[in-house]
């Protein structure tokens, strides 16, 4: 009888054990889950926090943001810093790999941290959201994901300079210089001359529209260059481009080539290789420094566009 008495109470006790471990794996599994949602938790603050920073740097623009300015405390509801909740950022122009700097370009790095947990973002800011792409077109094929409205915009902010150096059909020699405009109402080919050897930089329009408008809109111009380009080459409507300038060279534009409407480039002899686009981001701002309108936007107060956004594991010593 003392034996069943003895095997009940160890198989009792046994129990006992059991469900005091399994309590303190259910108390240890609570613990670690509660553990993991107030890490998350804390990194969905540090996040905000992180793309509030990037709005602060934005509203500052064109202001630059200094480096070592020291991290902003949230505050608690008696106004003091709350130590374990705080942003940090600071804005710089962007450095293309040749070392120039970009007028109106700046790179944001931002993070934010709570209780530990840090979230980073590095993100770009502009004035105009100008793609940095060398060749951009509205109609098939497209070559970079660019919405058709920032070609718009880009064409009436070219079109704007074009009181000077106004052309019909076809450029003269020695005129284009500068920011040139020709506007096509009848021609089939139209030539476009070397660019006056001083300019560093220049803006082209060019407005086929018109022409396009002809035999029921199948009468598409072909374009041809007497030299490679440096700056920005617009376009209005649908236009034929060379391959090869008068020179049997490959098309070359450095700088940026922007077409609203289709871009077909044929070739006008049988050496014709691919066209040459550069993407050249001071070309560019040397060119659009020539529109009067675009010089002025330095002292404007306009809101500063978020032009890339990427979260980062994280910015290290750049932050």
């Amino acid at each position: 009888m003392s034996r069943k008495r003895g095997s009940v109470l160890v198989v009792t006790m046994g129990f006992v054990v059991a469900f005091t471990l399994l309590g303190m794996a259910a108390l240890h599994f609570a613990i670690v889950q509660n553990e993991a949602t107030e890490r998350q938790k804390a990194s969905m603050e540090a996040f905000w926090l992180a793309d509030g920073a990037l709005e602060k740097a934005r509203a500052e623009f064109p202001k630059l943001v200094d480096k070592d300015q020291p991290p902003v405390h949230l505050l608690n509801e008696q106004a003091e810093p709350i130590a374990f909740k705080y942003f940090d950022m600071h804005s710089r122009r962007k450095v293309e790999p040749d070392g120039y700097q970009r007028q109106f370009r700046y790179q944001v790095l931002s993070y934010g941290s709570v209780n530990g947990e840090k979230r980073y973002i590095l993100a770009e800011l502009d004035k105009f959201n100008i793609p940095d792409f060398p060749f951009v077109t509205t109609q098939e094929p497209i070559n970079s994901p660019v919405p058709p409205k920032i070609l718009d915009r880009m064409e009436i902010f070219v079109e704007e300079a074009c009181d000077e150096n106004l052309y019909v059909d076809n450029i003269p020699q020695g005129g284009f210089k500068g920011v040139t405009c020709v506007y096509a109402e009848n021609a089939q080919h139209i030539l476009i001359p070397e660019t006056n050897p001083d300019q560093i930089a220049n803006v082209l329009f060019i407005d086929v529209s018109e022409v396009n408008k002809l035999d029921n809109g199948t009468f598409v111009p072909t374009i041809t260059f007497d030299g490679p380009i440096e700056g920005v080459v617009q376009i209005r409507g649908n236009v034929r481009l060379n391959k090869a300038n008068l020179n049997n060279v490959n098309l070359q534009v450095e700088g940026a080539l922007f077409v609203s409407g289709r871009v077909e480039f044929v070739d006008n002899n049988p050496a014709a290789q691919e066209p040459e686009l550069v993407f050249n981001a001071k070309l560019v701002d040397q060119a659009l420094f020539l529109i009067p309108s675009y010089s002025y936007f330095d002292s404007y107060n306009l809101d500063a566009k978020i032009i890339k956004w990427e979260e980062v594991a994280d910015l290290g010593e750049q932050i």
